[in-house]
């Protein structure tokens, strides 16, 4: 018997993949239109708002929002980091909805690493808004530290927290199709 619940224990099986289906629906239409929203700013930013959440220090910070504010896309960059706050409410829902999915039909180990993994995706959602308020400090024309640094680390914090829910999702559909079959 597995004895350590998901942080969704408290909803049946089936309302889980309600909720999961909805946010996953939610996350990858907002994914898309994020995506789209980010083409313009290819221009300045190779990698998109990934450069402006992990500038670590005070003059790369400086020297992105310059390059913005010297195309016009500073307000663009906002509506994004704003809109970023939606976002953050329902990727890592419906991760942590996903490996806790999955774990509910494994056993040991397997069990309770993917019960952890669901546990430790929601802390993506703080570090990703905290992340989002450093940028907008940086985007207001603050780029001194500790700004460019704490969005560095909260930005490398939130993906190695949603990596791991990936990989455990993949990891985890790979066990349970496996149990499937045999």
């Amino acid at each position: 018997m597995n004895t350590f619940p998901s942080p969704f224990a408290w909803l049946s099986q089936p309302a889980q993949q309600i909720v999961l289906i909805v946010a996953l629906v939610l996350t990858l239409a907002l994914t898309v239109y994020l995506s789209r929203a980010q083409i313009p700013l290819r221009s300045v930013l190779e990698h998109g708002v990934v450069e402006l959440e992990t500038p670590a220090t005070e003059a790369r910070a400086a020297a992105l929002v310059s390059r913005l504010e010297s195309r016009g896309l500073v307000a663009e960059v906002r509506r994004q980091t704003l809109l970023d706050y939606v976002y953050l409410l329902l990727y890592p829902l419906a991760l942590t909805l996903a490996c806790a999915l999955l774990a509910s039909g494994l056993t040991g180990k397997n069990h309770l690493i993917g019960t952890a993994i669901s546990w430790g995706v929601l802390l993506a959602c703080p570090f990703d808004a905290c992340e989002n308020w450093a940028m907008l400090k940086m985007l207001a024309g603050t780029t001194a530290p500790p700004w460019p640094m704490l969005a560095t680390i909260c930005a490398s914090i939130k993906f190695t927290l949603t990596a791991g829910g990936i990989y455990f999702v993949i990891y985890g559909g790979v066990l349970r199709l496996w149990q499937w079959l045999a």
